[in-house]
C-alpha cells in the first residue's frame, strides 16, 4: 500500500508499507525463511519500479531514482536480508532520495541514499546513535549499521 506523506511537494516522499509476509519491527518476529526473501523482492521491484518514473510524477518536479542511487540502495538491501534484518519500510522523496526505516520501541532507525550521491543513516543504540553521513562508495563500511539495527530489531 503507497500513501503519500506530508512535506514540500517536490520532496513528498511516498511511504511503501511491509509486504503482509513480513512482519514490523516491534513485532513478535522477524522476516524469516520464505516470507523475508519474498518481502525483500517485493522492495527490491519498488526500486527498479522508481528508477521507470517519469518526471515530475509527483506530480510537481519529482525526478525519477537515479541508477545509481537504486544500485546502492540495492547493494544496502541485500547486505540487511543477509544481516536477517526484518525488511524495512520504503520511501521515495521528489528529489530521487530514496530511503528505508525501521520502528521499535517508539524510535526510528534509517538509512537514505540521496540522489547527490550521499548516504545518511542514523540508528539509535543505547548508548550513542551510530551516524553515517558520506559518499555513496563500495567502501562505506555498513557493518556498524547493520549491527546496531539488528540490535535495534531485536530489542523491540
Amino acid at each position: 500500500m503507497a500513501m503519500v506523506m506530508g512535506g514540500t511537494a517536490s520532496a513528498t516522499p511516498i511511504f511503501v508499507q511491509q509486504p503482509t509476509t513480513a512482519h514490523s519491527v516491534g513485532q513478535s518476529s522477524v522476516c524469516d525463511g520464505l516470507g523475508a526473501m519474498l518481502a525483500y523482492g517485493r522492495v527490491a521491484a519498488k526500486l527498479d519500479g522508481w528508477v521507470k518514473l517519469e518526471h515530475g510524477w509527483d506530480g510537481e518536479d519529482g525526478i525519477p531514482l537515479g541508477l545509481g542511487t537504486a544500485a546502492a540502495a540495492k547493494d544496502f538491501l541485500v547486505q540487511a536480508q543477509g544481516a536477517e534484518l526484518p525488511c524495512p519500510e520504503i520511501y521515495i522523496a521528489g528529489d530521487g532520495e530514496v530511503g528505508f526505516r525501521w520502528r521499535a520501541t517508539g524510535q526510528l532507525a534509517s538509512i537514505a541514499f540521496l540522489d547527490e550521491g550521499y548516504i545518511v543513516a542514523k540508528v539509535p543504540t543505547p548508548s550513542e546513535a551510530i551516524r553515517i553521513d558520506e559518499p555513496i562508495s563500495e567502501l562505506v563500511d555498513f557493518h556498524a549499521v547493520l549491527t546496531a539495527l539488528r540490535d535495534f530489531a531485536h530489542a523491540a
